[in-house]
């Protein structure tokens, strides 16, 4: 899915019921993509819109704001990335649980997701997602989240893990240049091998 920014919505104001129905739609969609696998094959989520003044924010990977109309988004891109880049060492990774609240401005989700490495070995971390919508249904502020168990999960994924915060070492700063670049990349559609994610990251320099 390519997003479409709007400068000013022409979209008309929805009902609170319809915004609420949407809203459930959409973390509903986020869940099914990874739950068919198909997300690894450029599948994205239904009905997910973004506001021209739409941001992205995470605690994990940088702790700054990322306004998406600066770096397009492309949610099939980047969730394709990520799938693609932990089924290599987790050829089952996808969700067991999954749980959404939606309400009439936005709405939550909860997803437990877990694989097995090839000797058998089964590693899982929760993601919460948090997003606010506008009076049309459109993504203003879109945030994740991950449980310590990402940090032992990504070691074996990818072979690093983060929070990736505070970078006033020049390593950590190197490496937090290196995961944000990672993210938009991702964002803007820049295709690559999924190999590259592992050892950008795993780079000292």
């Amino acid at each position: 899915m390519n997003t479409h920014f709007k400068e000013e919505s022409k979209t008309p104001k929805l009902k609170r019921e319809d915004r609420i129905a949407l809203h459930r739609r959409m973390a509903e969609s986020y869940h099914n993509a990874y739950a068919r696998k198909s997300v690894k094959d450029g599948a994205t989520y239904d009905e997910w819109k973004f506001a021209d003044k739409a941001v992205y924010w995470s605690p994990y990977f940088g702790n700054e704001l990322i306004q998406l109309s600066k770096h397009p988004l492309s949610v099939a891109s980047s969730a394709t990335m990520e799938a693609k880049a932990y089924s290599l060492r987790f050829p089952d990774w996808g969700p067991a649980e999954f749980k959404c609240w939606p309400a009439d401005n936005g709405f939550a989700m909860k997803t437990l997701f877990e694989g097995h490495t090839q000797d058998g070995t089964k590693m899982s971390f929760y993601s919460y997602g948090f997003v606010e919508t506008n009076d049309q249904g459109e993504i203003m502020r879109w945030e994740t989240h991950v449980s310590e168990e990402y940090n032992a999960f990504l070691d074996v994924a990818i072979g690093v893990h983060g929070p990736f915060l505070n970078g006033n070492q020049p390593l950590r700063r190197r490496r937090l240049s290196k995961v944000v670049s990672l993210r938009l990349s991702a964002f803007d559609k820049i295709n690559g091998s999924v190999e590259i994610l592992g050892k950008c990251l795993r780079t000292n320099t």
